[in-house]
C-alpha cells in the first residue's frame, strides 16, 4: 500500500516566526504566473522538537493567528515529530497558501464588531422569538422564571445545522440593533435595553 506524501506548512506573521522566536523568513516571490520559492534556511546545530531547529506543521489551521500567512514548505531531514509539528534542519517556503473561507469570514466578523451600535436601542422590530424587557435584570428574572435553570455552551463544530445558524443570526441582529441578549429559553431570546 502506497502512503500519501505529506504536505508541510509554515505559519508566519508579517514574514516572521510567530510561535516561539521571531526569525524573518525568505518568502517566495511572484514570477509572472508562478511562484519562485524563497531561499533555503539551514540549521546546523542539533534539532530538538519544540526547542531547537526549524519547525513546520502538517496542520496549519492549528497554528493560525490574526494577521498570519501560510506557506507551503519544502523541508530537509525530519529530526522529531509531535503530532502535526515537525523539526527539521532545512526549510524553504514554496508558495503562499490561500486562507479558507471560514477564516476570512471570521476576520470579517471580528472587523465588523467595531461598527455595532452597542445599546443604542435602535429599531429591533417585532419577532416571535424575541422578548424585549426594559432592563437586563428584568430579562434575567423573566428568563429564570421561564427556564428555571440556564446553561451556556460553546461549540467549535463547523458542521452546524441551519436552524442553529438562523438562531445565531437572530441573536446577532439583536446586538446590532443596539440591544442586549440576556439568554435564550426554548428558542425565545430574552433581551433588554441599555442599562
Amino acid at each position: 500500500m502506497k502512503t500519501k506524501k505529506e504536505t508541510y506548512y509554515k505559519v508566519l506573521v508579517k514574514g516572521r516566526s510567530c510561535h516561539g522566536g521571531d526569525m524573518k523568513w525568505p518568502l517566495p516571490t511572484r514570477a509572472k504566473s508562478r511562484w519562485e520559492p524563497g531561499a533555503w534556511i539551514d540549521y546546523n546545530e542539533p534539532c530538538i522538537i519544540c526547542e531547537k531547529g526549524l519547525h513546520v506543521t502538517t496542520a496549519p489551521f492549528s497554528w493560525y493567528k490574526i494577521d498570519c500567512d501560510v506557506y507551503e514548505a519544502e523541508i530537509g531531514r525530519v529530526f522529531g515529530r509531535e503530532n502535526d509539528k515537525l523539526v527539521t534542519n532545512k526549510v524553504r517556503l514554496i508558495r503562499p497558501v490561500p486562507h479558507p473561507k471560514w477564516w476570512t469570514n471570521t476576520l470579517a466578523f471580528i472587523a465588523s464588531i467595531k461598527n455595532v451600535a452597542w445599546f443604542s436601542n435602535g429599531e429591533l422590530g417585532e419577532h416571535p422569538k424575541i422578548k424585549l424587557f426594559p432592563t437586563r435584570d428584568a430579562a434575567g428574572d423573566a428568563a429564570w422564571a421561564a427556564a428555571g435553570e440556564s446553561m451556556m455552551r460553546l461549540t467549535a463544530d463547523f458542521n452546524v445545522a441551519q436552524k442553529h445558524r438562523d438562531h445565531m443570526s437572530l441573536r446577532w441582529s439583536v446586538w446590532t440593533a443596539g440591544y442586549g441578549v440576556y439568554c435564550d429559553v426554548n428558542g425565545v431570546l430574552y433581551c433588554y435595553r441599555k442599562p
